[in-house]
């Protein structure tokens, strides 16, 4: 059964330099390590996504949301639908968030 690691960057990367010194970190960390049997998933804030699908090349890292709204599309200000990320090239999303229940009150 192959493992999935996933990496939520929470609102982290508040600037380009800092997504762009995060890719360059994590490239220097994957190159040293052989991965096999795993799948990793980085979930940066999804003003990020379109920039990690087109700067992660590797088989093994995959990119993901942090969060979707139930609905697809319609007057929902702030939201992100899923179709919106699937569109941008994530291919994962972590859902049920603690602060999402707690600031939000989500269930």
């Amino acid at each position: 059964m192959q493992k999935l690691v996933v990496g939520n960057l929470k609102m982290n990367l508040l600037t380009i330099t800092e997504r762009e010194r995060y890719f360059e970190f994590f490239k220097k960390k994957i190159r040293k390590k052989k991965i096999t049997n795993s799948q990793i998933v980085l979930c940066p804030p999804s003003v990020h996504i379109e920039s990690f699908v087109k700067k992660i090349k590797s088989k093994n890292v995959s990119v993901g949301a942090q969060n979707i709204f139930w609905e697809e599309k319609g007057s929902y200000t702030g939201e992100v639908s899923a179709p919106m990320v699937k569109n941008l090239g994530a291919e994962y999303v972590i859902l049920g968030h603690s602060d999402q229940r707690r600031y939000f009150f989500e269930n």
